[in-house]
């Protein structure tokens, strides 16, 4: 029996490209940063969009078995940030004196993100292993 492989688009938009023009990609997005007894906090418009991007990048980097936040090394707390600077405009907070708070204001979203998904993970592989154990 043959096998049939897609090899185009049709039907869905003639000659254009799937996913439209690349050249009208948005410009990295705004965000608001707000100063809250000297922690900053990310506010506005495109704040639940940089915090769901902080998340799914802790997951699909960060690996669970360290204790903390603080525990993981550089070499995964890095790679964060060049996917933030590539979708925010960081770069504006980034030329300012509170650009190290901001900073630390990230790795907070972080630590939490990375609190918050391992726990996700224990419930789960906990439900697993009492299934396994029956």
């Amino acid at each position: 029996m043959a096998t049939q492989i897609a090899r185009g688009h049709d039907g869905d938009g003639g000659d254009r490209p799937p996913h439209g023009d690349p050249r009208r990609l948005p410009t990295p997005l705004p965000i608001e940063v707000e100063d809250e007894a000297g922690q900053y906090k990310f506010v506005g418009e495109n704040c639940s969009n940089f915090i769901r991007l902080i998340s799914n990048d802790v997951v699909k980097v960060v690996p669970f078995h360290y204790t903390s936040w603080q525990n993981v090394p550089d070499q995964f707390k890095n790679v964060v940030f060049p996917t933030l600077f590539e979708y925010f405009d960081l770069q504006i907070l980034r030329n300012t004196d509170r650009w190290e708070d901001i900073r630390l204001g990230i790795h907070a979203e972080c630590q939490r993100a990375y609190k918050d998904n391992k726990q996700e993970f224990k419930i789960v592989f906990d439900k697993l292993e009492a299934m396994r154990i029956l």
